[in-house]
């Protein structure tokens, strides 16, 4: 099954349940055609929007069209990759174009992220890619899980140890931003538990939007509720996926990212997306406390991105290796802002790993995002806007 697109999503931010407050002959004709969203938010989803006008006229009850995301980012060959190394040397260190030779990569075994569970939301992912792999154990596979049920999007078979293809990934972007958060060789937190939350990208036709979004996140907050509770809080990451420009930002998502965020004890991480526009105007980017990531070059110049006092850090963007779909160990470029959060997704896994002393403080995502500022390279990209923050993101130092 696919999302639904188009609908209408009806809610209320009352303590009484919006559905106590529509009219009950206006509730009968609609009982059969409803799906809520569980306890994350006081609301439901309508396949049609021809009650919209009887449904805004009741007092307390907002309504909002289920409007697509779009997504910029591209793939293209495959080369090495200079990201790593830039976020473990800091922008001093001369990145040498002229050898094909892989680039140096520090960081910290016991680092890893271990004992920490990140949730995409996204297009799912290959989880038997060798980027994958578990840590020791002979490598073998199943880190990745993509068990997390949606329903409508997901199909799930209890028992099955693959309850969807190989290829639960048809697009390609939730496959590749995890590599580059828990990749084995790819990504930051090579020893986190990952689990990809499939919100639209099955098919061609398969569309992510507002409606999907809220039933991954309501998924996540489920999945954290009924499973053995880590110490260290859930990272939960949605790059590269933004309401389209000049429609004004939904408001029942940034009541759905909150509760999260508050319910759940989740830390957010999202891209400001790859246009010079204002990231604050982005749901889940302009909630307070989210950790919103723009983009940066090999050279250290500020990319085209998401703007503002809402951007958190900067990342490295452009040319990045990823895992790819076309086989197990297949990579591929990518560039957009995607890549610098997923990065930003791993930092932050690393600080939660079971040896870090920050694993017991950093319990909130105002926390992970007052950290990350604290500890990333000030003032070393060019041309910044002066009204965004200069940080460049780095791993786990010595003296951080």
């Amino acid at each position: 099954m696919r999302a639904f697109s188009g609908g209408i999503v009806v809610w209320s931010s009352a303590r009484v349940r919006v559905w106590e407050l529509i009219h009950p002959e206006m509730r009968e004709r609609l009982r059969s055609a409803r799906r809520e969203y569980d306890n994350l938010i006081n609301g439901f989803w309508l396949p049609d929007s021809q009650h919209v006008a009887a449904l805004m006229e009741i007092r307390g009850v907002r309504v909002e069209h289920n409007t697509e995301f779009v997504m910029d980012e591209r793939l293209t060959h495959h080369t090495q990759s200079w990201t790593l190394q830039r976020m473990s040397r800091g922008p001093g260190y001369e990145l040498d174009d002229s050898t094909r030779i892989l680039y140096q990569y520090q960081y910290f075994p016991q680092l890893l992220g271990q004992g920490t569970v990140l949730y995409t939301l996204d297009t799912g992912a290959r989880q038997h890619n060798h980027e994958f792999r578990q840590m020791g154990a002979n490598d073998r596979l199943g880190r990745v899980n993509t068990r997390v049920k949606v329903p409508g999007l997901m199909a799930f078979i209890p028992g099955v140890e693959s309850p969807i293809s190989a290829s639960a990934d048809a697009d390609g972007h939730g496959t590749a931003v995890m590599s580059c958060a828990i990749g084995r060789s790819l990504g930051i937190a090579a020893a986190a538990t990952g689990y990809a939350v499939r919100v639209g990208g099955a098919n061609p036709s398969s569309r992510i939007n507002i409606d999907s979004v809220l039933r991954g996140v309501a998924a996540i907050y489920q999945h954290t509720q009924h499973t053995t509770p880590t110490t260290a809080a859930p990272v939960v990451l949605m790059a590269g996926h933004h309401g389209r420009r000049n429609v004004r930002p939904s408001e029942v998502l940034f009541h759905a990212f909150e509760s999260l965020m508050h319910g759940a004890n989740a830390i957010i991480v999202t891209s400001s997306g790859n246009e010079v526009e204002d990231a604050c105007q982005h749901v889940p980017g302009g909630i307070p406390g989210v950790v919103t990531v723009g983009g940066s070059g090999r050279h250290d110049e500020f990319m085209t991105s998401g703007v503002g006092p809402c951007v958190s850090i900067l990342g490295p963007a452009r040319r990045a290796v990823v895992a790819s779909l076309h086989d197990h160990r297949a990579t591929r470029l990518m560039s957009g802002t995607s890549v610098a959060a997923a990065y930003a997704a791993g930092v932050i896994l690393t600080a939660l790993s079971e040896n870090s002393p920050l694993r017991s403080v950093m319990r909130t995502s105002a926390q992970a995002e007052a950290w990350l500022r604290s500890t990333g390279w000030s003032g070393q990209v060019h041309d910044v806007p002066a009204d965004t923050p200069n940080l460049l993101l780095r791993t786990i130092q010595r003296d951080n």
